[in-house]
């Protein structure tokens, strides 16, 4: 994900910049790597590790997914920032592990692969295999040892997406595994069944996978070990809603839709616009964080603008739904239970560029006196931008 302790406009790749139309420069950064959002799953419960015949929990493997209001969001690497707070490294930042890892996530197993090197990098013993059954799986988590489990994200979501999530534990009893899930919250159960389920129909030249991460000995001496004074935290309500979880799908869907037009060029903008435009009328859109309200409705614009070349539409969602939560919310401010990502919303790119991309589509369709208005309402949040600045003077 992107460095939240040093951004700044060009740092931010926009998705509909970044496939198959063109827009405005810069503006179009609208850094949709922010997101790869959301949850899933109710219980009022705070979780212990516990070793028993019928199961086993790993006490003491923080959660560092999207819910916790961390700067890392994105499945791979919240479950190696988990892996590395469990056995004590200290000597990797969340900025660090932002520049180590891809904002897209190149999943699969040469993903897998590339997480394997950065552990054995750093001294980590990671041996990556193939999952046969939960028996084997089982046996490490005895072990106290996490896996990192890759597989389908759901059996609710196409094939294609993937998820990367990190098992802390299982239970004979309810015959359930137990993860840490950065789209679905910490200790996230899913069952034998369904787990066998999320194990076919991989895309084509994969299989389900996990890697196994444990410290080299020349590396034990710098480590602290676990942080036993940690608890795992009560699953939220946001984490089962079944619309956030819809949500949380449908974005990754159009995040995969990106990156396999980056990847390979087929397009797909048309299917992004559906399931965006599903997002927004969905009943559960207003119990999102304004912030990510904001940034689904601002790429649905971007699409619009720069991909299919629908000005009015564009205008339409930026008028309706875009500026209204800019001018409305402090995007710095946690929502109900949602906490704000760290620092990401103190750069005034995010309230300067929906206003600016106003001004580009209203000089598009002509209306130069709202051009002139949009832009001049963008630079009160950003007052020497010179995107802003240079537009307003061609206009005169």
């Amino acid at each position: 994900m992107e460095d939240l302790s040093s951004n700044d406009s060009n740092s931010y790749q926009d998705t509909a910049h970044a496939t198959e139309g063109k827009g405005s420069p810069k503006l179009l950064g609208a850094g949709i790597a922010v997101l790869l959002l959301l949850l899933t799953s109710l219980s009022f419960v705070v979780y212990k590790g516990w070793p028993s015949a019928e199961g086993h929990l790993i006490a003491h493997v923080p959660y560092k997914g999207q819910f916790t209001g961390s700067s890392l969001a994105t499945q791979s690497v919240t479950a190696v920032a988990s892996i590395l707070a469990y056995w004590g490294d200290t000597r990797f930042t969340e900025h660090d592990l932002h520049h180590a890892f891809p904002s897209f996530e190149d999943t699969g197993p040469q993903h897998l692969g590339f997480i394997a090197s950065f552990f054995k990098e750093h001294g980590y013993n990671a041996e990556e295999l193939r999952i046969i059954g939960v028996d084997e799986l089982t046996a490490v988590i005895k072990k106290d040892i996490p896996v990192i489990v890759y597989q389908r994200l759901g059996v609710d979501a196409p094939a294609e997406l993937i998820s990367e999530r990190l098992l802390i534990g299982f239970s004979e009893k309810d015959n359930v595994l137990i993860f840490h899930d950065n789209d679905f919250g910490n200790n996230y159960e899913i069952s034998y069944e369904d787990f066998a389920l999320l194990n076919e129909r991989l895309p084509s030249g994969t299989a389900a996978a996990m890697l196994i991460v444990t410290p080299g000995d020349g590396i034990t001496g710098i480590l602290e070990g676990s942080d036993e004074t940690y608890e795992y935290p009560e699953r939220l309500r946001i984490m089962d809603s079944p619309g956030i979880r819809k949500i949380t799908i449908n974005w990754r869907e159009v995040v995969y839709l990106i990156t396999r037009f980056e990847r390979t060029g087929t397009p797909g903008a048309g299917r992004s616009v559906e399931l965006l435009n599903e997002i927004i009328a969905h009943e559960s859109f207003d119990e999102l964080h304004p912030a990510h309200r904001m940034l689904f409705a601002y790429q649905l614009a971007g699409f619009y603008m720069g991909n299919l070349g629908k000005s009015e539409e564009a205008i339409a969602v930026l008028e309706n739904v875009v500026t209204p939560l800019v001018e409305n919310y402090d995007f710095n401010e946690s929502f109900g239970e949602w906490k704000i990502r760290h620092d990401m919303y103190k750069n005034p790119f995010w309230k300067w560029a929906p206003w600016a991309r106003l001004g580009y589509l209203y000089t598009r369709t002509g209306d130069i006196e709202k051009a002139e208005a949009a832009f001049q309402k963008s630079l009160e949040y950003w007052p020497d931008n010179e995107e802003s600045l240079n537009a307003l003077a061609e206009l005169k």
